[in-house]
């Protein structure tokens, strides 16, 4: 229900649903191409995250945003969490 094109009402707001803002998403999906940066993945764009590099959801400004698939992008996150809560 939460993919682009399901419901709406539920989806999160960088699919687009909000301001501009959020919109981050697809401006980088667009500019960087529907392909992992760090290990190549692009069978199922689903299966795609954006990443923000200096872990700011705010600065969404394209020289900030990544596309990694979700397993990549659960990596980078987890180092950064741990990074940051020590």
């Amino acid at each position: 229900a939460q993919k682009i094109g399901g419901l709406v009402e539920i989806q999160p707001l960088h699919y687009g649903t909000g301001n501009e803002k959020y919109s981050y998403r697809s401006r980088a999906l667009s500019y960087y191409g529907f392909k992992c940066y760090n290990c190549g993945y692009d069978k199922d764009d689903r299966m795609l995250d954006v990443h923000h590099i200096d872990g700011d959801r705010d600065n969404n400004i394209l020289n900030n945003l990544q596309v990694l698939c979700v397993w990549c992008h659960a990596l980078e996150t987890r180092k950064n969490w741990k990074r940051f809560k020590d």
